[in-house]
C-alpha cells in the first residue's frame, strides 16, 4: 500500500455517498469495527456511486472557455461606472482641491468566483500528494458526522426540514417525516472564494478513523477519472478546492471524495429531499438522474454536445429546482460556473488545516 488515508483499492470506482441512515434506529457504532469509529455501512445501506452512469458525458467544445457566463464585473472604464465594490463617494472632484484617497481594496467579494485570487488567498500547490478524483451528490440526509457517536467530538451541525439549525435529532429526514428529523444544512453547499479557489464539503471513505472535520486540498489536474478528458475537465486545470469531511461512504474508494453539490444526484436515499423540497424525487426531469444528477440528465438528452450547451442545460435545471432556495441554487450554479459542470474530475490531494470559513459552516 501507499499509506493513503483514503483506502488502497484503486480497481473499483463504482462508489458513492451514503449517510448513516442506519443510525436512525441505532446510534451505536458497529462493534465489528474495533479500530474504526464509523458504523458499518452494510449492503443495505451502501449507495452506488452517483457518477457510475456519468461516463457518457460528452462535453466536447471546440472553444475551451474558462469564464463565468454570469460574470458582470468587467467594465469599460470609458463608458461605465466603477465596479460596485469601490466607493467613490468620498472623492472630491472640485477643481483645485486634492482628491480624497480611496482606500477601498481592489479585491471585491466575489459570489461568482471570477475575480483573480490574491497571493495570500491561493494555497501553495500540492507537493508530494496523491492522485484522486471527485464524484458528487446531494441527498438531503443527516450526515454521518452529525451523529455524536460518529464524530469523535467534532460533530457537524444539523438542520430541520425548514433549513433551521437544530440540536441533534434522533432521526434522519431520510428515514422519518418527523418535524424534528435532521437534514443537511443548505449552507454546506460549495462556494467560490475567487477564480481559482473554492471551498465545500464531502463524503470520504468509511474506513478512516476520526475523519469528521478533516480538510483536504484538491488541485485539479485537468483529467477525467473514467476516460478521455473533456473541455470541462481541462477548464478546471489549475483550480484548487478545499473540502471538509462531513459524511462517510462505505463504497468511496482510494483517493475519492464525494463532493456535496446540489443537483449532483440524490442516490439511494431520495425521500429526504422529497420531504424537504416538496418535489417528486422520482421525476428525473426535475431532480436529474439519481446517480449523476443534472449533468447526466443533460448528457443523456443530447444537450451535452458542447461545454456551453451542457452548462446551459444544467443551469436551467438548477434555476428550476432550486428557485427560492438560495443556498442550494448558489451551490448548483457554482458547479456550472466554477467547476464547469465537470464529471468526475481528477486531482492531486493532501490533508490541510481547515479554513475558518469551512469551520464556521461545519458547526
Amino acid at each position: 500500500t501507499d499509506g493513503d488515508e483514503f483506502g488502497t483499492d484503486d480497481e473499483n470506482y463504482n462508489y458513492n455517498n451514503y449517510d448513516d441512515n442506519n443510525y436512525a434506529n441505532n446510534n451505536v457504532p458497529n462493534n465489528n469495527n474495533a479500530n474504526n469509529n464509523v458504523p458499518d455501512n452494510n449492503a443495505n445501506n451502501n449507495v452506488p456511486d452517483n457518477n457510475a452512469n456519468n461516463n457518457n458525458a460528452n462535453n466536447n467544445n471546440a472553444n475551451n472557455n474558462n469564464t463565468n457566463d454570469n460574470n458582470n464585473n468587467t467594465i469599460d472604464s470609458d463608458t461605465q461606472s466603477p465596479p460596485w465594490w469601490r466607493d467613490t463617494s468620498t472623492r472630491d472632484t472640485d477643481t483645485g482641491k486634492p482628491p480624497v484617497i480611496d482606500t477601498t481594496p481592489d479585491t471585491p467579494p466575489d459570489p461568482d468566483g471570477m475575480r483573480e485570487c490574491t497571493a495570500s488567498e491561493k494555497p501553495s500547490p500540492v507537493s508530494g500528494g496523491r492522485k484522486g478524483w471527485a464524484s458528487r451528490y446531494w441527498d438531503c440526509c443527516m450526515p454521518h458526522c452529525s451523529w455524536p457517536n460518529n464524530s469523535g467530538g467534532n460533530t457537524s451541525k444539523t438542520c430541520n426540514k425548514s433549513n433551521a439549525k437544530i440540536n441533534t435529532p434522533q432521526q434522519s429526514g431520510c428515514n422519518s417525516d418527523d418535524n424534528n428529523a435532521g437534514y443537511t444544512c443548505w449552507d454546506q453547499s460549495p462556494f467560490a472564494v475567487c477564480k481559482d479557489l473554492a471551498y465545500g464539503f464531502a463524503a470520504v471513505p468509511a474506513d478512516g478513523q476520526n475523519v469528521c472535520g478533516k480538510c483536504y486540498q484538491l488541485d485539479f489536474d485537468g483529467g477525467f477519472q473514467h476516460g478521455e478528458a473533456k473541455d470541462s475537465h481541462r477548464a478546471l486545470r489549475g483550480k484548487t478546492m478545499i473540502v471538509m469531511a462531513s459524511n462517510t461512504g462505505g463504497d468511496v474508494g482510494q483517493g475519492q471524495l464525494d463532493l456535496m453539490i446540489p443537483g449532483g444526484g440524490l442516490g439511494q436515499y431520495k425521500e429526504g429531499c422529497q420531504r424537504q423540497w416538496s418535489v417528486n424525487v422520482y421525476d428525473e426531469s426535475v431532480v436529474g438522474k439519481h446517480y449523476g444528477g443534472f449533468t447526466t440528465s443533460c448528457n443523456e438528452s443530447g444537450q451535452g454536445a458542447t461545454l456551453e450547451s451542457l452548462k446551459s442545460c444544467v443551469r436551467k435545471m438548477c434555476n428550476s429546482l432550486f428557485s427560492g432556495k438560495q443556498d442550494l441554487l448558489n451551490g448548483c450554479l457554482f458547479y456550472v460556473d466554477w467547476m464547469q459542470a465537470a464529471d468526475n474530475p481528477t486531482y492531486q490531494y493532501k490533508e490541510v488545516t481547515c479554513p475558518a470559513a469551512l469551520q464556521q459552516r461545519y458547526k
